[in-house]
């Protein structure tokens, strides 16, 4: 899973042992030696992840599976999140990834410009929030391709814990919802001077139970 992240004075870690197999912590400010060393180690526990059965498709190679890694990296450095993995749902060489933030009250926009379905969540930790559900068509080789995005958002007065995944095809973005609502359900956030951040409610729009498809998974 990775460690714990500082952001400034906050601290960023998870208060519980969670098991996520498919999540990658992308580490920051490696030297070459260090960088090939890790790939070296994350390459064949994905691989082993990702490979189908035997006979149960077609298969993946070690090098396609560090070629992706060593692009994660590469977003990693790119990205300004506070902590950032690279999350394998399904059996196959694709991955979502996925961003931890911290970000003032006043940078974020307001619910009504936000785009997206949003429902309350609650986690243990970090308490009331909600999630965001955008799904947009973008045009690609293949022709017409949807991608959704999936964000979290919990606040008080002054800041918000943000967590989202990127967006990706929803393949991909639905059998990462379990695995999201357990991290989001084990972080845990202190403030500079120790105390343990906790959101208010929200005055988001939420859907309604009888708006949302009953399919959808949210944070339990």
């Amino acid at each position: 899973m990775g460690e714990a992240a500082s952001a400034g004075a906050w601290s960023l870690d998870l208060a519980e042992d969670v098991d996520l197999p498919g999540w990658v912590w992308l580490p920051e400010d490696m030297d070459a030696a260090q960088r090939r060393g890790w790939v070296d180690e994350v390459t064949p526990t994905v691989l082993e992840l990702v490979s189908a059965p035997e006979g149960g498709g077609e298969p993946v190679s070690e090098a396609e599976i560090r070629g992706l890694i060593e692009s994660g990296l590469d977003a990693r450095a790119d990205a300004e999140s506070y902590a950032m993995y690279m999350v394998w749902p399904v059996r196959a060489p694709a991955a979502v990834m996925c961003h931890v933030n911290l970000a003032r009250i006043e940078d974020l926009p307001a619910w009504g410009d936000i785009q997206g379905r949003m429902h309350a969540v609650e986690a243990r930790n970090l308490g009331p929030g909600v999630q965001i559900t955008t799904e947009v068509t973008v045009e690609s080789d293949d022709g017409p391709e949807e991608l959704v995005t999936v964000v979290y958002v919990f606040a008080d007065d002054e800041a918000a814990i943000l967590v989202n995944l990127e967006p990706s095809l929803p393949q991909l973005v639905g059998p990462a919802m379990v695995g999201i609502g357990m991290f989001v359900n084990a972080l845990a956030v202190s403030r500079p001077d120790g105390r343990a951040f906790t959101a208010q409610p929200s005055t988001a729009p939420i859907i309604t139970g009888d708006e949302w498809p009953s399919n959808e998974e949210g944070v339990s």
